[in-house]
């Protein structure tokens, strides 16, 4: 959810918007986010990468008209990292506050937003209710209102980005190269196109028919747009190779459709992956599990890290993960495999169960770290192979990799 500063910076975008559809669909807000109001999307102007967004309209009464703020703590212990519950679960649980209730369901009135939890004032808990998973939840006062419907502000849009907004569309502003280079590193992934399509680039969202928002080296020659092989989905040539360079591994991952060109390899730091088979079965399951051990010691970063020089911490290592022992999790098996050697099971960043930077953490792909549920990463969870599977797909690691 926006904080409520920015939510007035979004919904005067939104009245343009909504005014003249066609010219301002695109706001770009600040240098590195954008927003798609017909699409209903946030956009990472520098990686092109989405998110959605919505927009609700709530009664005058509610409890953020009124100030008031449900929040939970999303860290795994250390220092608490507060998030506030979607909007609609914000007055609900506010209204049953009031109520002097001491408990309250949120899984049947918010099932379609998977809320399956249960809040207890009284000991200002969280609990799902599948695992009994436990978080804090506090009450709190809003600094700022949100917007009410007819309100307005001062747009905080730049002259700059209003002059570019308020550009027709029908022609193009800007005399693109006939070039036909195909940048060097882009080569076996795309193709220059000779003939600019009518279409905007997702990445720097602005028309291919217009100026990238990445610039040119000086002396460069580069092609105007090019296609990529496979999906055939179109960019400005430079904003797909700023997308590039901003990417390590050198690989590149289409900022539409998120196939990958490439082999995708991670950050992660030298270490141990091993496995072996243990004689107890997970529950759900009726044979032998699959324990993997990951060690990883602490060091120092080198280039290819966030902070080269610096060192990083390997806090909880050796780590443990479990499989079944049966054809899905052998097959899994193998994936992880492949996603070590290329070093994405982990990475380098902020630590989300103490809020330290530079530490190693996981990198987006789940594991099983407890063979039982009295967690969230236990067993039994009907969904898992299918969510792993995709996660490593994510990543560029599929079966056709083993």
């Amino acid at each position: 959810m926006f904080d409520a500063d920015f939510c007035w910076i979004l919904e005067d975008a939104y009245a343009k918007y909504k005014k003249n559809p066609k010219l301002n669909r695109i706001a770009k807000l600040t240098q590195n986010r954008a927003f798609d109001f017909r699409e209903l999307e946030e956009v990472d102007r520098a990686t092109g990468r989405t998110c959605p967004i919505r927009r609700l309209e709530l009664p005058s009464n509610c409890a953020l008209a009124k100030q008031i703020l449900w929040m939970w703590d999303s860290s795994a212990g250390g220092s608490p990292d507060w998030k506030p519950y979607p909007a609609e679960a914000i007055n609900f649980i506010e209204k049953n506050y009031n109520k002097d209730m001491s408990i309250v369901d949120l899984s049947n009135k918010f099932a379609s937003i998977d809320l399956n939890y249960t809040i207890d004032f009284q000991r200002q808990l969280q609990i799902n209710n599948k695992t009994q998973n436990q978080r804090g939840i506090k009450r709190d006062k809003l600094k700022s209102p949100y917007p009410k419907l007819g309100s307005a502000i001062q747009s905080s849009i730049s002259d700059d980005e209003k002059d570019e907004s308020e550009t027709t569309l029908n022609e193009p502003t800007y005399k693109y190269t006939k070039s036909t280079t195909v940048p060097k590193d882009l080569k076996s992934f795309a193709i220059a196109l000779p003939d600019v399509p009518k279409e905007d680039c997702c990445i720097c969202m602005g028309s291919l028919q217009d100026e990238s928002g990445f610039p040119a080296s000086p002396g460069e020659d580069c092609c105007h747009v090019l296609e990529l092989k496979q999906c055939q989905h179109k960019f400005h040539a430079l904003c797909l190779k700023a997308a590039f360079d901003s990417d390590k591994s050198k690989s590149l991952m289409c900022p539409y459709c998120k196939k990958i060109y490439g082999e995708k390899t991670g950050i992660q730091p030298p270490g141990q992956m091993t496995d072996r088979i243990i004689h107890t079965s997970l529950p759900g399951f009726r044979c032998r599990t699959i324990s993997i051990t990951y060690s990883i010691h602490s060091g120092v970063q080198t280039q290819e890290h966030p902070n080269p020089g610096k060192p990083y911490q390997a806090i909880g290592f050796p780590r443990q993960a479990y499989l079944p022992d049966n054809k899905e999790g052998q097959k899994i098996l193998k994936l992880l495999k492949v996603a070590w050697k290329r070093k994405l099971i982990f990475t380098i960043g902020r630590s989300v169960t103490n809020g330290w930077d530079n530490c190693v953490t996981w990198n987006e792909i789940h594991h099983k770290t407890s063979m039982y549920s009295n967690s969230a990463h236990g067993y039994p969870d009907p969904g898992y192979f299918t969510n792993v599977i995709e996660e490593l797909r994510a990543q560029g690691v599929t079966e056709a990799d083993i």
